[in-house]
């Protein structure tokens, strides 16, 4: 993609998965299956005449999901504290 005397070049990681499965039987054959794909974009490569450079795009749904993470961990372990002090008194 040219952008104002700029190529601009996405990057992104593609994952992907697929489950196949067929049973042949004495008279009929059945078969099913599924799959997935995940693209998540990773920043632009951004081209100049004399340079390149990437540009990356910050994945706020991972840092979200580490910050629930941290919660869950840190929330019963508070929570199992407080509980303990209070049956002391």
């Amino acid at each position: 993609m040219e952008v104002e005397g700029r190529r601009l070049v996405p990057v992104a990681r593609c994952t992907t998965g697929m489950v196949r499965r067929a049973t042949i039987g004495k008279e009929h054959v059945t078969a099913h299956g599924g799959g997935f794909v995940d693209i998540v974009p990773l920043g632009v490569v951004e081209q100049l005449d004399d340079r390149e450079r990437f540009i990356p795009i910050p994945d706020g749904t991972g840092r979200a999901l580490l910050g629930l993470l941290a919660a869950a961990v840190a929330v019963p372990m508070l929570l199992t504290a407080a509980v303990r002090l209070a049956r002391r008194r």
